[in-house]
């Protein structure tokens, strides 16, 4: 019983290592972080661009905001941010598709990413960061091509399937910070129904973004200067992704795969493109 006590803790330990050990460095600078210079009213224009997006594809606010707000803020003040607007929003989301999201596969999705945070952790111990989210971004965007040069699975991914799908995911969010990829990859291929990949996606960024901003707290990342800023970004969110969904719904199905396609290749490539600045720069 001992035994098996101090494996469950190194285990658990390794997982909150991974949740929180990059958020301690933002703890120090995240209170210090916002220029009041910058108009409120642009990072509201960019949050409903942000919000367009993921309106229209089913995902990418994330991939939009942060890349431009960077450019504006560092990282204490951005990731936080875009972590209370992801969580915020999240309850709407649930309150909206809980009877349409695949919530099975969201439970083997998010048990298996428990599994795999402590393997990231472990082969960053071995390999940069740097290096490895280079990797990633190449994989995510020889994913991407695949589906656009028509890959598909021949069926539904199953029950083992998708637990693996979720240790890539767990693996992938504790070495690069994006989860999603994975995710949407496995729902792509598998062709499922578009209003059901999209309900299935935003229940597992909601859950993600939550566990997210409880890890923050926890580590000191968040205080009351963010909470208050992300609440009233909340308004800009919801118009904008009013305004992508009611572009999408005048999509044909048919073009939902090949634009969710294009967003994540975007996605694989501002991760490639960061990191070989980061590496050479």
């Amino acid at each position: 019983m001992d035994a098996i006590t101090n494996l469950l803790s190194a285990w658990l330990g390794t997982w909150l290592g991974a949740a929180l050990g990059p958020l301690q460095a933002l703890q120090a600078a995240s209170a210090t972080a916002f220029d009041p210079g910058v108009s409120f009213g642009v990072i509201a224009v960019l949050v409903f661009i942000a919000a367009l997006v993921r309106g229209l594809a089913g995902f990418g606010f994330p991939l939009v905001l942060v890349s431009i707000l960077a450019l504006l803020y560092p990282p204490a003040f951005v990731v936080p941010l875009v972590v209370i607007l992801q969580a915020s929003f999240g309850v709407i989301d649930l309150a909206r598709i809980r009877r349409q999201a695949d919530w099975p596969l969201l439970s083997r999705v998010v048990l298996g990413s428990l599994l795999g945070a402590p393997l990231g952790v472990l082969i960053l111990v071995y390999l940069p960061e740097v290096f490895l989210r280079m990797l990633l971004g190449l994989a995510i965007i020889v994913a991407a091509y695949a589906l656009l040069r028509g890959f598909q699975l021949k069926r539904r991914a199953g029950p083992r399937a998708q637990l693996a799908t979720g240790v890539v995911c767990g693996f992938a969010h504790s070495a690069a910070a994006m989860s999603g990829p994975p995710a949407i990859f496995m729902l792509l291929a598998s062709q499922t129904d578009p209003d059901r990949a999209r309900a299935t996606l935003f229940a597992l960024y909601a859950l993600v973004a939550w566990v997210a901003i409880i890890s923050m707290r926890l580590a000191g990342a968040i205080d009351a200067q963010n909470l208050v800023l992300g609440l009233s970004l909340l308004p800009a969110m919801l118009f904008g992704f009013e305004a992508g969904k009611s572009l999408y719904r005048r999509l044909e199905p048919r073009f939902f795969r090949p634009l969710a396609t294009l967003v994540l290749m975007a996605t694989g490539f501002v991760l490639l493109v960061k990191s070989l600045l980061a590496a050479f720069g």
